[in-house]
């Protein structure tokens, strides 16, 4: 890639087109994570928003590529006449939001009445849908014109393209979302997106200044040296955008879910994605040695997949390394279908065509067909398939006869698919219960003493099943824990009748302290859970007044304070982790003004679940606590006993009297806010409260 670069850093008209399509794809990777630390505090974390979200985006970035297809039917006058009238209107509509220091944002909101789906693909077509659309065409439309006017192939430049989505993706989460709030952001996006939109309108006309009379005049779809392309070269195109698409969303599921819930664990396999599109379009690697080393590396790595005494760190790479081989070999094979300048509109329509039905095949429709993690095996052997019918008619013919190579073919696809069938059905343990939906995978694990429920790889329940002991709270929520301890001193100082909140139901465990003439109310955004709570477990049926509320809990205490309907708890627990993630806007300083304001008094007690491998956010819990007039304290429970876990909270009161009590003696951790940042609805950051474990060795076998 460098070398075509460097090839190229003499011709101005490369380097200005380089740097223009770089930050626009910048810009149009970061606008998505501040559209979602915008809307995650008003919509809440539901499926159906993610999902509403995901469409919108991956809609309007195919129907970017579309609108660049369309405009190349056009004379190139005609194509700048219609691009600057987009682009100045994008530009007023940012411009004002910049020059009123109004949020992108604001031009979208609706009534709280109307459906969130339609309300949030409402507000994104509303406050970035014209910005986003603009970014999308970007980067196709100008190596377009620059094909034209230069006569030179523009390819390079998406190498480039896949570099400024990178940089977004590493330089977010570590550097804009820590260092700067989301006001900031918003406001440095949309200057930048106005000087893009301008860059790019000037290289267009630049563009259509240097092409040729005959350019100017002649439609730009004539086929003056243009290729025919045939029905296997579409099919190249549009599979070798879905394959690896399609495994990304499966090596991120199989890694996050399976394996370990590490946070910013995801960007893994996305960063090595995005450089299979910069290796490939770089123009390296044409020997067929190059796919040859990349087999040999995949081969190993699958190999590995089925030992169960590899650590985990070898595990991970192995699934890494299979994405990335799968990645560069589908799409140096589109790369190698490229076709001329003229055609290259629909060459780009249809990669993101594939790319689009890859990613919704696996973020939208294995979640609902399979039960179990199904989809890595299954995509490792289409994508396995996929590069040997791909690689075989560009390479092989080098080395093995035709006939060779049919039988070769056919022989690792069956050895392919016959691994793939076992590693998929491998996962299926006897006596585990497994449902799936958007939000991960839960199995209910059935043996004879006890029922737990797991959530990916993490507890979320166990109950015991002989009929003395099921009423006794186990795992994170013993007497000892924090939660058991904040309900103890509610029991203690008020006698009976408590009113409990929860935000996060589990196996629904906290219900075992409801005694008579209580009140439980339990808050879960999964449908999924609450059904499993009621199926497997009984806490929930041995308690009188126990109600489960469906929904965003942070949204639903909401919606009860503006009715007028606060739940005056004694004791309010927030314990909505699911599998080691941090559902950010449940621990900010309006999350937290929101829960104080359900409190029945001074007296009364939030409980903050906050155990996490991965995570230390008592500081940033205790810094809330300070801000927010409540004294708090840290209650680690070590997990002495067979029924209770390791767990760690963060217990807060309007008076700070109540933590005097017996009840939290030696509970009391001596740890401080310090430094912590203050999580707001428009500034949170896990990069600061990330552990940092010791690796384990290298170790590929014991």
């Amino acid at each position: 890639m460098f070398r075509h670069f460097l090839q190229n850093r003499t011709h101005a008209s490369y380097l200005w087109n380089a740097l223009v399509i770089l930050v626009s794809s910048f810009l149009l990777f970061e606008i998505q994570f501040i559209a979602g630390k915008h809307f995650l505090p008003e919509f809440g974390g539901s499926s159906g928003v993610w999902a509403a979200s995901l469409l919108f985006f991956t809609t309007l970035l195919f129907l970017g590529y579309t609108y660049v297809f369309a405009l190349s039917r056009l004379r190139v006058r005609n194509q700048i006449f219609v691009h600057t009238a987009l682009s100045i209107v994008a530009v007023l509509g940012v411009a004002y939001s910049l020059i009123y220091y109004q949020s992108l944002f604001e031009l979208g909101v609706m009534s709280a009445e109307v459906s969130p789906y339609i309300r949030i693909l409402v507000a994104l077509s509303l406050s970035v849908g014209l910005p986003y659309f603009l970014l999308s065409s970007t980067s196709p439309l100008l190596q377009f014109w620059y094909g034209l006017s230069s006569a030179k192939e523009p390819y390079t430049l998406y190498a480039i393209s896949n570099v400024g989505s990178a940089l977004a993706l590493l330089s977010y989460p570590f550097v804009l979302e820590p260092l700067f709030t989301l006001s900031v952001q918003e406001y440095v996006w949309a200057a930048l997106f106005c000087v893009v939109a301008c860059a790019s309108v000037a290289l267009g006309i630049v563009h259509y200044k240097a092409s040729s009379h005959h350019a100017q005049k002649a439609p730009v779809h004539a086929e003056e040296g243009a290729s025919s392309q045939t029905l296997g070269t579409y099919a190249v195109w549009i599979l070798g955008g879905a394959f690896p698409s399609f495994l990304l969303v499966a090596t991120t599921t199989q890694i996050t879910e399976e394996l370990a819930p590490v946070p910013l664990l995801w960007m893994l396999p996305l960063f090595l994605y995005l450089l299979s599109f910069i290796l490939a379009f770089s123009g390296r690697g044409s020997g067929y040695w190059y796919p040859f080393w990349m087999f040999l590396a995949a081969i190993g790595a699958f190999l590995m997949l089925d030992a169960h005494s590899f650590q985990l760190i070898s595990q991970i790479l192995a699934y890494l390394v299979l994405l990335f081989f799968a990645g560069v070999v589908c799409h140096r094979a589109v790369y190698a279908k490229r076709p001329s300048t003229h055609r290259l509109p629909l060459f780009y329509l249809s990669l993101s065509l594939g790319g689009a039905l890859g990613a919704l095949a696996g973020s939208i429709i294995a979640p609902l067909v399979f039960t179990h993690f199904y989809e890595f095996p299954l995509s490792v052997a289409l994508s396995a398939i996929v590069a040997a019918l791909l690689l075989s008619p560009l390479y092989f013919p080098r080395i093995m006869s035709e006939r060779t190579i049919r039988y070769t073919k056919l022989l690792f696809i069956v050895i392919v698919v016959a691994y793939a069938s076992h590693a998929a059905v491998r996962g299926e343990e006897a006596g585990t219960i497994t449902s799936r939906n958007f939000y991960g995978a839960a199995s209910i694990v059935l043996n004879t003493q006890t029922t737990i429920l797991m959530h990916g790889t993490t507890m979320h329940g166990l109950q015991l099943n002989d009929a003395a002991s099921k009423r006794l709270p186990t795992t994170y929520y013993t007497q000892g824990s924090g939660a058991g301890r904040a309900l103890a001193y509610a029991r203690d100082s008020r006698g009976a009748n408590l009113n409990v909140g929860v935000l996060g139901l589990g196996t629904g465990t906290l219900a075992a302290y409801c005694e008579s003439g209580d009140t439980f109310v339990f808050y879960e955004i999964d449908r999924r859970m609450i059904a499993l709570a009621h199926q497997y477990f009984s806490y929930l049926s041995q308690c009188e007044g126990v109600s489960v509320r469906e929904g965003d809990g942070r949204l639903l205490l909401e919606h009860e304070l503006a009715n007028n309907t606060p739940g005056q708890y004694d004791v309010l627990i927030v314990d909505a982790f699911s599998n080691d993630k941090v559902p950010a806007h449940l621990l900010t300083l309006e999350a937290v003004f929101t829960y104080g304001a359900h409190l029945r008094d001074q007296n009364s007690i939030l409980a903050i679940h906050v155990s996490s491998k991965y995570l230390n956010i008592a500081p940033v819990v205790l810094r809330l606590a300070e801000e927010a007039g409540f004294s708090a304290i840290v209650v680690n429970e070590a997990g002495a006993t067979e029924l209770a876990s390791p767990s760690r909270w963060v217990l807060l009161s309007k008076n700070p009297d109540v933590f005097t009590s017996v009840i939290f003696a030696q509970s009391n951790d001596s740890e401080t806010p310090a430094d912590a940042p203050l999580w707001t609805d428009s500034y949170t950051s896990i990069v600061p409260m990330l552990f940092i474990p010791e690796l384990p060795d290298l170790v590929f076998w014991d």
